[in-house]
């Protein structure tokens, strides 16, 4: 194992570790880094994702190899480090750094020999031609592109003085001969997004490893000249290594001295638009199986005293094959409880060709669910009330990882792309899908969350059950449309009758009338109130049994159990008892909404609507302008009790009747199924 220091703690080292560190994982060999010496502080970057993986609690042994970066840079602190470490091992020490002198390399061996007892080596880092020099040794992975039929072109540092500069490149973005992508800093990537839309591409460095946003590039053009940033040159020497096409767009051809594996060109968006689509794409696999670039991978070969420590392959009659399996689907669900999400992933499971390849990391929440259902689970972890959004994010990402490893897909449902699902796509190189339900509200701010539809492939749409609620959807290669996704409940008169009996018996009551009430669990919105209120006004009803419905995961209000009439019910199977009642009280979240539509259950809608939701009030008024449903706000108390009587007076026959006439749109399931294994083969 290589456990792996730095000569001093700084952002700039953290992120010349998180390169060589990842560059190594991905050549063949064996990381670490020892829990002892990096704290969770030192490591709260920009490159935390890329670090914690390789993290263990264990030190370095007689066995292991210790890397030290920058130990021209060797502070008290890491000598300190040095020396605990020394106390068991390691067995041998490689040391790099750029030293001023050959006296400021001998004191640097010194002092490491001070505190591990032994010399280290000291190899040379050595330069490529035509780049600047850096810290840490330059090399390629073994990591190789995906075959695409249509090229992924990047531009690398285009200039974005300003927005008209930047609209230049507008149309590139809509060719259809190739997918343009922009790789920036981050502090420009703003500018670019507002000038292309969020449904192009645009990265910045720090947000991905160098090799797996290598990946993502076919042909790239550079803008800037050569730089001394190691992120940016092992991201070069991984473009180089994958023969992807290197253009040289910068001023005066400043990569010219980097050798004839570069094409000239010309950084004019017109000119450059046209030369790539006449020339260069059409050109791309002779240009790409020429010899041009054998003279710029030999610069990017793994340093001999690093590939002497790469584990000799595993014997082929140990190696263990499972020919003709096709691969399982990830499903995650989020966000919030997630019980709404998971349900509806688990609609489009069951209609997969083979619903056993489908296996689920949820939040807790969802695991009796999904479980019972017949699907494994992986269990993440939920964040904390009154913390940050993206808390315990990197947990899940240690977790969602590896528990992706083999897939040959990866779906997700939810409202915000979470890092982890990004770095767990990307470094597993899955196709993933994103189940984007639609209706968001106005004063949603959606930047992150579309920024981040580029590592999807596919981006399905469910839509609602109105015309007038599915908003546009861009124009995508990448989109498609289904209809509602719901599960569909329809019980015959003679089910209904048999579960209202078994209810009846269980409860050792008559059930002459039945109201479910189910407000949701609590995250979005607290409808303690409103069910207190149903309760409340129910209790005098000797004829009426209020089921208020929770799930099992939810909290409940201890006064709710005081109402006369009234029962609390934990379960997941909310959808049988909806269906048994004569009135249903509910949120307007998509799958219950669907649910009453196409179970054609009378409801009286009470929305829920946090800043993050979708617009339940919307949904809500469409169902009532066609006489489908009741909606009631929240603030509304008498409006809700009056709503109730007459619904029990028979208005909700009615209701029943005119949802049972209603022609609704086919359902998605199967279609986003289809979907889904078209691109998990």
């Amino acid at each position: 194992m290589l456990y792996f220091e730095v000569g001093t703690i700084s952002n700039d080292s953290i992120d010349n570790l998180a390169v060589l560190l990842n560059q190594s994982h991905a050549a063949g060999l064996p990381v670490a880094l020892s829990e002892q010496s990096f704290s969770a502080e030192d490591l709260a970057s920009g490159s935390a994702y890329e670090l914690a993986p390789f993290i263990r609690k264990d030190a370095p042994g007689p066995s292991d190899v210790m890397v030290v970066l920058e130990a021209d840079l060797l502070d008290d602190a890491a000598m300190r480090r040095l020396r605990k470490a020394g106390l068991n091992g390691p067995g041998k020490t490689i040391a790099y750094g750029r030293f001023a002198s050959e006296q400021a390399r001998i004191n640097a061996v010194a002092r490491i020999t001070y505190a591990l007892g032994y010399e280290p080596s000291t190899p040379e880092i050595q330069t490529v031609q035509g780049l600047p020099e850096v810290s840490v040794p330059i090399f390629a992975s073994a990591r190789r592109r995906s075959s695409r039929s249509r090229p992924r072109v990047a531009l690398v540092n285009p200039p974005a003085e300003s927005e008209e500069q930047c609209a230049a490149f507008l149309p590139m973005s809509r060719e259809r001969d190739y997918e343009m992508l922009v790789l920036t800093s981050g502090k420009e990537k703003r500018i670019w997004q507002d000038v292309l839309g969020l449904e192009t591409p645009v990265w910045h460095y720090n947000e991905i490893a160098p090799h797996v946003l290598a990946a993502q590039i076919d042909i790239a053009v550079l803008f800037g000249p050569p730089n001394g940033w190691a992120r940016f040159q092992a991201l070069i020497a991984n473009l180089v290594c994958a023969n992807c096409i290197l253009i040289d767009a910068s001023e005066k051809n400043a990569w010219a001295g980097f050798g004839n594996n570069i094409l000239p060109g010309t950084g004019r968006a017109d000119f450059l638009a046209t030369w790539l689509r006449k020339e260069i794409v059409p050109g791309r696999n002779e240009i790409e199986t020429s010899d041009r670039f054998e003279a710029a991978k030999a610069r990017f070969r793994l340093p001999p005293e690093l590939k002497a420590l790469i584990p000799a392959p595993a014997s082929a009659s140990m190696a263990k094959t499972d020919k003709g399996r096709t691969g399982d689907i990830v499903f995650m669900p989020t966000n919030g409880v997630g019980l709404g999400h998971a349900k509806r992933c688990m609609v489009v499971a069951k209609d997969l060709a083979q619903p056993d390849r489908a296996k689920f990391a949820a939040f807790p929440s969802c695991i009796g669910m999904l479980s019972r259902a017949g699907f494994d689970c992986s269990p993440l972890v939920a964040r904390r009330l009154g913390t940050p959004d993206d808390n315990n994010d990197l947990v899940n990402y240690l977790r969602l990882s590896p528990f992706c490893v083999g897939a040959s897909g990866f779906v997700f449902d939810g409202g915000f792309v979470f890092p982890s699902v990004m770095n767990a796509v990307l470094t597993n190189k899955l196709p993933a899908i994103w189940i984007r339900r639609g209706l968001w509200q106005d004063s949603q701010n959606n930047r992150v969350m579309l920024d981040r539809q580029k590592i999807f492939e596919r981006i399905i749409v469910p839509h609602e059950a109105f015309e007038e609620l599915n908003a546009p959807v861009a124009q995508s290669g990448r989109i498609r449309e289904v209809g509602p996704i719901v599960q569909k409940i329809n019980l015959s008169q003679a089910e209904k009758e048999t579960i209202r009996a078994e209810l009846a018996e269980r409860l050792g009551r008559p059930l002459e009338k039945l109201v479910v009430t189910m407000l949701g669990g609590g995250v979005a919105a607290d409808r303690r109130a409103q069910i207190s209120a149903v309760a409340a006004h129910l209790s005098t009803r000797k004829d009426v049994t209020n089921l208020v419905v929770v799930y099992p995961t939810s909290v409940v209000d201890p006064g709710w159990f005081n109402h006369p009439n009234t029962v609390v019910v934990r379960t997941f199977h909310a959808s049988v008892l909806m269906q048994a009642a004569d009135i249903f009280i509910s949120a307007v979240g998509y799958n219950s909404f669907h649910e009453v539509l196409y179970g054609a259950v009378p409801t009286i809608f009470i929305p829920q609507m946090a800043p993050y939701m979708d617009d339940q009030r919307a949904r809500g008024n469409a169902a009532v302008q066609r006489g489908l449903a009741e909606l009631v706000e929240p603030w509304e108390p008498l409006k809700l009790t009056n709503s109730i009587d007459e619904f029990l007076a028979g208005r909700a026959e009615t209701v029943r009747e005119t949802l049972a006439q209603f022609e609704l749109p086919e359902t998605g399931s199967a279609a986003a199924a289809r979907i889904i294994e078209e691109i998990c083969k």
